[in-house]
């Protein structure tokens, strides 16, 4: 499901999105009902349900340094706020736009309805010191 609401139906809040499916008890923003990997914070930001099996981010294409995935696009609760972040080895991860401590920075670009409506392409550009490996996550917090 891209978006289960039409525009005039979507809740503001998290609490009033969450409360729209069939969770149980599962109601937290890190909470994964569906145990498809995919915390309810981010099935709310990319629009999917946080109680139906959800595919996650999918990577598209690598170019040098240049790395592109995409995801569904959904509409962010009023009170969450999604950051894209990055590591080299799954332990630690950084901000975009930051420099880790080898000289490797990560900067992500984000083109809504690309490659079609309802989809976010999103892309990762590496400098100075090259990764061996890239790991994207997108984390959701609550304001």
């Amino acid at each position: 499901i891209i978006n289960a609401f039409t525009i005039g139906e979507l809740p503001t809040l998290f609490s009033d999105w969450i409360d729209r499916h069939e969770v149980g008890g599962q109601t937290a923003l890190w909470d994964d009902p569906d145990s498809d990997g995919i915390d309810s914070g981010v099935e709310n930001y990319f629009g999917t349900a946080p109680d139906e099996f959800s595919q996650g981010l999918v990577s598209t294409s690598t170019n040098g340094g240049t790395y592109s995935f995409v995801h569904p696009q959904g509409t962010l609760a009023a009170d969450l706020t999604a950051t894209y972040r990055w590591s080299k080895d799954l332990e630690v991860f950084h901000a975009d736009s930051t420099t880790d401590g080898d000289g490797t920075r990560v900067d992500f670009s984000v083109e809504l309805d690309t490659p079609v409506a309802g989809t976010t392409t999103v892309t990762a550009t590496v400098s100075g010191t090259a990764a061996s490996a890239l790991f994207v996550t997108v984390e959701v917090t609550q304001n």
